[in-house]
């Protein structure tokens, strides 16, 4: 990913629709399932099936589903059996099993044969996922739709972890960066609103030795600032590679 697609909501402001799954199958094909986040953060999704009974799976991704939120998804299943991966926002928790499959952790996909892809030669990545039998899942509010609940318990904790809290009455913005003193360049991402008296995690980035910050409450009038100037845009998300030297010029950019 240009930053680790799990790692970042950021990256993923124009999520793929979850109709794209199923918009080429045929209405008698097709298996409702609900899917539902009972997390305190936004997870992403992929999924893998079979189209026809026996044949090589697909992979496909992604989707999102906010905090405390459910979404109904149609597939078009070919046998009883569903495939699922999906992380958090921070990247820190990861649902999943032993079933590796290729996917593309920067861009939306889909992919025909997906256990026999050659992703390392192409750049990609694999996960693994776990398999759910579609008779064996409980039943959504309607008695009749199947439902899979993505709870806390139930994830891998992947950390270690960054920390960062807000803890003053408004909610704050944040951008940071870990940096890496062998790298060629310092990235920066942003923005992360932190609700008040709430923290922000990501994943460490074990090779960083400092964490730069910059906050600043949504009023603008308080902010936490230091001496390293890193490229930031005024109002829109942003990842950027190289923050430390690029221009820094363009609409809304600013050096902080």
């Amino acid at each position: 990913m240009k930053k680790n697609l799990m790692a970042s909501s950021v990256i993923l402001g124009g999520i793929w629709s979850m109709l794209a799954l199923s918009q080429n199958a045929s209405a008698a094909t097709e298996t409702k399932v609900h899917l539902c986040n009972l997390n305190n953060q936004t997870i992403y999704i992929a999924v893998a099936y079979e189209p026809e009974a026996g044949s090589p799976l697909l992979s496909r991704g992604w989707w999102s589903i906010e905090a405390d939120k459910c979404t109904e998804a149609n597939f078009p299943l070919g046998s009883d059996k569903l495939l699922l991966y999906a992380s958090s926002a921070s990247g820190i928790l990861q649902w999943g099993g032993n079933q590796k499959l290729c996917l593309d952790t920067t861009n939306k996909f889909d992919f025909t044969d997906a256990a026999s892809r050659p992703c390392a030669s192409e750049g990609l990545e694999t996960r693994g996922f776990m398999e759910l039998s579609i008779a064996a899942l409980t039943s959504s509010a309607d008695g009749q739709t199947p439902k899979y609940d993505f709870l806390p318990a139930d994830a891998v904790n992947v950390g270690p972890v960054v920390k960062v809290c807000n803890d003053s009455t408004e909610a704050a913005y944040l951008t940071l960066s870990q940096k890496n003193p062998d790298a060629q360049s310092t990235t920066v991402d942003g923005w992360y609103k932190i609700a008040p008296n709430s923290c922000y995690e990501t994943l460490r980035n074990a090779a960083a030795s400092e964490l730069l910050v910059f906050a600043h409450l949504g009023t603008g009038q308080v902010r936490w600032t230091g001496t390293v100037p890193l490229c930031t845009d005024n109002y829109q998300s942003l990842t950027f590679a190289d923050a430390e030297s690029m221009d820094c010029t363009g609409k809304n950019q600013r050096m902080q």
